[in-house]
């Protein structure tokens, strides 16, 4: 199949190893806004390419359309492919707005073709393996998971597009924590309640956040918080789940996340405790399984996972979570004698 990729920042690179080396891929075009950044990936992964994103949607030959832009471009390239009949892939988050994300996901549905958003955490080894020990039972129902998913901030990103209210969808909350809002609902099931908070009190990017907490309470009954920051001076990724017989914890990512492993544990009340540690050393395959995972998807052969509407509800959550801070109420400060 042929694809086109609309792009060319660090998602497009990170992306396009992946869909060139496939054995059912036979063809790549790129299309994007700074021509050095294209020509550098066209050249590196025998791309061709075509003057502008309008080109890639015009194609008649183009199955698949990857949509690696910000989010601000996201609605009109998406809505474009799904109309001129392409499979997409496109990154989170979907839209800058979650009724858009949604509406997004029904044109898809009608017009007979995949549209999944780029969550590849789903696809990394250990999270993989915690979502087959939860579904065998190990650990029982999930009654309560934290996450924590956070970056230093670099110098000057006041000046990325990240940091402009017109272009992302939102700050560090709806940039990095919505990848763990999409694994609670994944391991846990949908959650139906939201609260946060977000703060911006050292980087210069309000109106977004460079810090941002949300607590969610699942249709189970599970609770769940996610911690996103920019604050975090060495880059931290965990997810921890407590079940009814056991627990499990994620750690690492690879690379500067530091090793990405997995424990599980059993519940026993008497026992000393005892628990099992996996080390998954190998460099991130994430993208190329995501990958390997839409193009078996696009050939019927497995069903469609983090498609649309699970983009679209993790956006809805994150954006829920921010609303709910102009309903909270301020805490009266206590003095002796009341």
């Amino acid at each position: 199949m042929r694809v086109g990729v609309i792009g060319s920042g660090l998602q497009a690179s990170r992306r396009l190893p992946a869909i060139a080396a496939h054995l059912r891929t036979c063809g790549v075009v790129i299309a994007g806004e700074e021509p050095a950044s294209v020509e550098l990936l066209a050249s590196a992964h025998a791309a061709v390419i075509v003057p502008t994103w309008h080109h890639v949607i015009d194609d008649p030959s183009i199955d698949i359309v990857v949509v690696c832009t910000p989010p601000g471009a996201h609605r009109e390239i998406v809505e474009a492919s799904i109309r001129a009949h392409k499979h997409v892939l496109c990154e989170k988050p979907l839209t800058r707005r979650s009724a858009d994300a949604l509406a997004l996901a029904q044109l898809a549905e009608d017009n007979g073709v995949l549209l999944k958003c780029g969550f590849n955490h789903r696809f990394h080894p250990a999270v993989l393996r915690a979502k087959q020990e939860i579904d065998a039972g190990r650990i029982g129902r999930p009654l309560l998971m934290r996450g924590l998913y956070g970056i230093g901030g670099r110098p000057g990103i006041e000046r990325e597009w990240r940091s402009d209210a017109n272009v992302a969808a939102g700050g560090q909350l709806m940039e990095q924590g919505i990848h763990l809002v999409d694994l609670i609902r994944w391991f846990g099931g949908e959650a139906v309640e939201a609260l946060g908070m977000t703060a911006t009190e050292l980087f210069p990017i309000h109106p977004l956040e460079e810090s941002g907490m949300a607590v969610l309470r699942g249709e189970s009954g599970y609770l769940a918080t996610v911690t996103s920051t920019l604050l975090q001076w060495r880059n931290t990724f965990e997810l921890t789940v407590q079940g009814e017989d056991g627990y499990l914890e994620i750690r690492g990512l690879g690379g500067s996340y530091g090793d990405e492993t997995l424990t599980v544990g059993a519940r026993d009340d008497v026992a000393p405790f005892n628990e099992h540690l996996t080390y998954f050393r190998d460099k991130d395959k994430s993208w190329v399984k995501e990958w390997d995972h839409l193009v078996a998807a696009v050939n019927g052969e497995v069903p469609l996972m983090s498609d649309a509407r699970d983009g679209a509800q993790a956006m809805l959550i994150v954006e829920e979570a921010c609303r709910s801070q102009t309903r909270a109420h301020p805490i009266r400060h206590l003095t002796k004698g009341i």
